[in-house]
């Protein structure tokens, strides 16, 4: 088989592949329109169009591009690279989603699980950290009691009895019980809310491991953001339920706690007094344990949301790897046919083999001999047809020139005769002269 033989066995050999994987591309995207629209028919005509038109691409460039010239290749070669990104668009992406988007939403889906399961455990540990603090707040309630007990004596001020300074250490300690009860309280509810939080992951998890046939990809989305929706609240109320608002009006209440001195005000009443400060003190450095350290500031809470599968797809290309190379495949293989027949054409073009310059030499010989045949026999045929008349025309000419012999000859030997006589007159002027001469001399 000769390479141009050859060349066109290829050509169809590839035109019928290109067929099979435009028929297989027409089934992947309409699959994947099926995720997003419910009309049979808009899936079915959408994927079918662009079948047909990735279809006659090819085959028109598999045809013309490997024997165009180098400046048509350079326009052919710009009309598939925006060509491109329409076949992508509207084949590539779709067959990407229907091969790979349940994957990719599910690994989505998978993160956010871990990531709302981390948040929850991060806002139960603040609470946790929030609620090892009643202790300390108890006991500084009960100094508080005590030291209002000590005042009702005199122990600070001198005075006996109920006052101002004794209401406001008893206050003060009321407020530290409160506080240590509201830290309490609120690490009970963060831990229900996480009991519910987890209630709700679990049931999500359960949506995503179904083995229900009968559960499409897209009443799984729709459950699963139910859930996503549940998780999301829950969150957000373990993010509010905290004590460090309390806890901030409580330290700054303790800063108005004072007692002052006087000149009258004794020695052990000064050390009192002091020691109240003291205790003051101690207890704003606790309070601010609370306001103070990072992990018992505001937490931003994020919020968990579905994503299609179109960004599915692109956020998680590395984790379905394998949906992008097939969908690619089926779509831009046949671009790589037509490269390889461009280099099979340019081959051609450069190299001859020995059986195709003997076959164009035997060819040559034979059209030429058939040429001279014909031509031996045309002019055969032309004699043919006009021996007669050369005949005839010979004849003719032969018997007038037997007629004109005589005359022929008789001018001939007048012409002669004629020479010779002026040949004889010049003789004679010659020796005249020269007999002239010598006579002379």
């Amino acid at each position: 088989m000769d390479a141009r033989k050859f060349r066109e066995v290829c050509f169809w050999a590839i035109t019928c592949v290109n067929a099979l994987l435009c028929l297989v591309s027409f089934w992947t995207s309409k699959l994947g329109l099926d995720t997003v629209t419910d009309s049979k028919l808009v899936s079915i005509s959408v994927s079918f169009a662009a079948a047909c038109f990735s279809f006659v691409l090819w085959f028109f460039l598999s045809r013309r591009f490997p024997m165009a010239d180098a400046r048509k290749k350079a326009s052919y070669g710009l009309v598939i690279f925006f060509v491109c990104f329409l076949i992508f668009g509207f084949s590539t992406l779709w067959s990407i989603i229907t091969l790979g988007g349940k994957e990719a939403v599910g690994i989505h889906m998978q993160q956010v699980l871990i990531a709302s399961d981390k948040q929850g455990l991060k806002l139960l540990k603040q609470g946790s950290q929030e609620a090892n603090m009643a202790p300390k707040l108890s006991a500084l309630a009960d100094q508080f009691e005590s030291y209002a007990l000590r005042e009702a004596g005199g122990a600070f001020s001198g005075m006996t009895g109920e006052g101002d300074v004794v209401s406001t250490l008893r206050n003060t300690a009321e407020t530290f019980r409160s506080l240590a009860d509201s830290v309490l309280k609120t690490e009970q509810d963060r831990a229900k809310l996480y009991e519910n939080l987890k209630q709700d992951i679990a049931s999500a998890r359960d949506i995503l491991s179904t083995e229900d046939k009968d559960m499409t990809m897209r009443s799984i989305n729709l459950q699963f953001s139910k859930k996503l929706a549940g998780i999301n609240e829950n969150l957000t109320r373990m993010g509010k339920t905290t004590s460090v608002e309390f806890v901030t009006t409580v330290s700054r209440n303790l800063d108005s706690l004072t007692l002052v001195t006087k000149e009258s005000t004794v020695a052990a009443q000064r050390e009192a007094i002091e020691r109240l400060h003291g205790i003051t003190k101690g207890a704003q450095e606790i309070v601010s344990q609370l306001t103070g350290k990072e992990e018992f500031a505001e937490t931003d809470v994020q919020t968990f949301t579905m994503i299609s599968m179109g960004n599915a797809i692109i956020r998680y290309a590395s984790n379905i790897f394998y949906a992008w190379a097939y969908a690619i495949a089926l779509d831009f293989a046949p671009l790589l046919f037509i490269i390889l027949l461009s280099v099979a054409a340019k081959d051609e073009e450069k190299e001859i083999t020995l059986d195709e310059a003997r076959q164009v030499r035997l060819d040559a010989e034979a059209a030429a001999k058939t040429i001279l045949d014909n031509a031996r026999e045309k002019i055969s045929a032309i004699i043919n047809e006009l021996k007669p008349e050369i005949i005839s025309a010979a004849k003719t000419a032969k018997d007038g020139l037997e007629e004109s012999i005589p005359d022929i000859i008789k001018q001939i030997r007048d012409q002669v005769q004629k020479v010779k006589d002026e040949m004889d007159s010049q003789m004679r002027i010659w020796r005249e002269e020269f007999q002239k001469s010598k006579y002379k001399i």
